[in-house]
């Protein structure tokens, strides 16, 4: 890769998005939802800032121009203009507690969890291939 430099930052991101992933996750198997306080306790928080922080890494991968067969499919789906309003109502406030910026996300879209799980896998292994691919370049380098 050219400016592996470029690509090292878009992964900090990638770590960021899939730590928050995890903390989701764990919340989930610890919670179960049965109000809006729930729900805007650690459920929501993990979540929406893990979609919020997945979106920015996809602005990384379109800005840096990266393409891989898995992500290019995932991200042709009205789901990305969706995540995009979403991370805007996760980090600009909102004062409508249903707001259309969360509420799109779940109304509108075709199956937007599967999808957002499949893009995280997807944009990690598409990482995880463009590491090996620099570590064995810097191998027959010398370097």
């Amino acid at each position: 890769m050219e400016n592996y430099g470029y690509f090292l930052s878009l992964h900090r991101y990638y770590i960021w998005a899939t730590r928050l992933k995890g903390l989701f996750t764990e919340a989930i198997n610890k919670n179960q939802v049965t109000d809006e306080i729930t729900w805007a306790s650690d459920l929501g928080l993990f979540m929406s800032h893990w979609y919020g922080a997945l979106f920015v890494v996809v602005e990384g991968y379109r800005e840096l121009g990266l393409h891989d067969i898995k992500v290019d499919n995932l991200l042709k789906s009205e789901n990305v203009e969706l995540l995009r309003r979403f991370r805007n109502g996760t980090f600009h406030f909102q004062n409508n507690y249903y707001d259309n910026r969360f509420v799109d996300f779940w109304r509108d879209s075709q199956d937007t969890a599967q999808w957002v799980h499949n893009l995280n896998l997807a944009l990690g292994e598409f990482c995880l291939k463009k590491i090996e691919e620099e570590k064995e370049k810097r191998a027959h380098q010398g370097g």
